[in-house]
């Protein structure tokens, strides 16, 4: 179980931390003791210093800029990422597709896809079964367009 002072201490910390990420000016004190002896006996002073800690300065204008070079750097971060995981997911949905359809040998074909844009590279044993292939990918929902570099093999 904690004391009451316990709480007290972590209480007062907390609070003093939260004041400081805050930027909130905090108000200090210093206490010092000294001890004299003097012929007449022990003389002892008590003194207390108080002082306040700054707020936090602002941003200057370099820091700002940088913050905002720093922000926009990340957005388009974040936009190649989404269009990575747009692509990546147009190429499964053409690629799961392809594995569903009878006539077509899914595992011989490779598919890339970006902005929309699917290409299918590898063979197939038909002309029937490249242009089927083909046809499956322009049916994808999502597919703007196909490049079909499919090949024939050869006997």
């Amino acid at each position: 179980m904690t004391s009451g002072t316990d709480f007290v201490h972590r209480r007062t910390g907390f609070v003093a931390l939260i004041a400081v990420g805050l930027g909130l000016p905090l108000a200090g004190c210093q206490k010092t003791t000294t001890t004299q002896e003097t012929p007449s006996g022990t003389t002892t002073t008590t003194t207390t210093t108080t002082y306040n800690t700054p707020t936090m300065p602002a941003l200057s204008a370099s820091a700002s800029a940088m913050a905002k070079e720093a922000m926009a750097g990340a957005s388009q971060a974040l936009n190649k990422a989404e269009d990575k995981l747009d692509n990546g997911a147009l190429t499964a949905k053409v690629k799961t597709a392809l594995l569903t359809a009878a006539d077509v040998k899914a595992m011989q074909i490779d598919v890339d896809s970006k902005d929309g844009v699917v290409t299918l590279i590898g063979t197939q044993e038909t002309a029937a079964a490249v242009e089927r292939a083909a046809a499956v990918a322009r049916g994808t929902d999502g597919v703007a367009s196909v490049e079909n570099r499919l090949t024939v093999k050869a006997p």
